[in-house]
């Protein structure tokens, strides 16, 4: 039995986007069941964080965030609350090419630290990561002190960063604004 689930954020404000971004028509599928089909392939425990009830049509539990507007931090801290397990991926709905290979990747190392993310092209990717129950406190406390930045919650706490250049640069692509999705 598997030591981790799934989390796919889709709580954004989407203010470049004018709309839900997770909801976006991509190629006709909403953006988010990209990441939804990948994920099955996992067969493991999804949920989904949004405070956005329709993103229940997909068939997985929605949760929403447990302290409201401090961005995806509050979605990360919403997830490991949620979880019952001692590790979560962290996914989010607007890099619908995420590849379950990332993903073994990062969970590979995730017993050399309680964060995991990697990077491509020197760019750290934090929605795309391994995130262990004992990043919770401090997650929280970040929050606390208002530091609401994933980057720099992160580099306060015991993490690794994973080389992930050997991926397709479209992994990580993360679409942001209507010029980046095509209808």
């Amino acid at each position: 039995m598997a030591d981790f689930e799934i989390f796919i954020l889709a709580g954004g404000k989407s203010s470049r986007m004018g709309e839900d971004k997770g909801l976006m028509s991509l190629f006709g599928k909403p953006m988010i069941q990209y990441v939804l089909e990948e994920v099955k392939k996992l067969d493991v425990a999804i949920s989904i964080i949004s405070n956005n009830s329709a993103y229940k049509k997909f068939n997985f539990p929605v949760y929403k965030d447990i302290i409201k507007d401090v961005g995806p931090l509050g979605g990360i801290h919403s997830a490991l609350s949620r979880s019952e397990k001692p590790k979560i991926v962290i996914l989010s709905c607007d890099t619908p090419y995420v590849t379950i290979e990332l993903i073994e990747k990062l969970l590979n190392h995730s017993d050399e630290a309680k964060i995991i993310i990697p990077a491509f092209e020197e760019q750290l990717h934090p929605l795309i990561g391994i995130y262990h129950q004992e990043a919770l406190s401090h997650i929280e406390a970040e929050i606390n002190n208002s530091t609401f930045k994933i980057i720099e919650a992160i580099k306060k706490y015991d993490n690794l960063v994973i080389d992930a250049n050997n991926f397709d640069k479209i992994v990580f692509k993360n679409l942001n604004s209507k010029a980046d999705v095509i209808h």
